[in-house]
């Protein structure tokens, strides 16, 4: 299957908030091991100044707002199982020039429910932000509805994510069999000045990469046989870390 022909929804939601000023914060998908619908979720990036809700308030005194846009969730066109998801998503994160890719495999959970009972956004009563008179929310862990484009929660009405989910049938069917969600940063799609310092001498000036992917294995190993975590974790480096720490925020692991 063509990369870019797989991704080409992906492709047309970026270019259509790009129009708008909204760059890519990071880009992930979901699968499990059958093939059935596969879904891409697209975090954006807050909107350059002058792209928020204008208003006069009493006095004549001018508002900007500024928020950041619900993240887009988008089917792939075709079913596939997370074999072939890996395969594309590791090429096409070359492609637009991911620094790494971090892919959590779930294990089956045929005895968990699939609401979002595992999602808890949770303040912090010690944080030093708490002092200051904020609270520290922390999202303590995402379910698989979230990972397939369900998001229940939203913020001044704004929700986190729109776009076409996956069905119930297909995720009772990943809680079942177990899945597998990949994340990574397009630094090709990102705001011009991490593009500007980048110092990976595999991408071109536009932050893209050219050619065939390597073969490339994970930093942390396979997967052991025996493993009994609900959750495995993998990181796949593509780039060559640069001679200056000019990679934070383009990496999923900030090594």
């Amino acid at each position: 299957m063509d990369t870019l022909k797989a991704f080409r929804r992906v492709e047309e939601a970026i270019f259509e908030m790009k129009q708008r000023g909204i760059e890519v914060h990071w880009l992930s998908a979901t699968a499990h091991y059958e093939p059935d619908t596969a879904i891409a979720s697209i975090g954006w990036s807050m909107p350059e100044w002058g792209n928020g809700k204008k208003s006069i308030l009493d006095g004549g005194v001018s508002l900007m707002e500024m928020s950041k846009p619900p993240d887009t969730i988008v089917r792939f066109d075709l079913p596939m199982d997370a074999v072939a998801l890996n395969e594309l998503f590791m090429r096409y994160a070359w492609l637009v020039g991911a620094y790494d890719i971090r892919r959590l495999e779930h294990k089956p959970s045929p005895r968990k429910s699939i609401d979002c009972s595992a999602i808890e956004l949770r303040m912090d009563s010690s944080s030093k932000e708490k002092s200051r008179g904020g609270d520290d929310l922390k999202l303590e862990s995402v379910g698989l509805r979230i990972d397939y484009g369900h998001h229940p929660y939203s913020i001044g009405g704004i929700p986190f994510a729109i776009g076409e989910g996956a069905s119930e049938e297909t995720m009772v069917r990943a809680n079942e069999i177990g899945y597998a969600h990949w994340t990574m940063i397009p630094n090709c799609y990102r705001k011009e000045i991490w593009r500007k310092h980048n110092d990976d001498p595999t991408l071109t000036a536009e932050g893209r990469r050219t050619g065939e992917i390597p073969r490339i294995e994970p930093l942390n190993g396979p997967l052991p046989v025996d493993y009994r975590a609900d959750m495995h974790e993998l990181i796949y480096r593509l780039g060559e870390k640069p001679r200056k720490k000019s990679h934070l925020g383009r990496s999923m692991i900030g090594l």
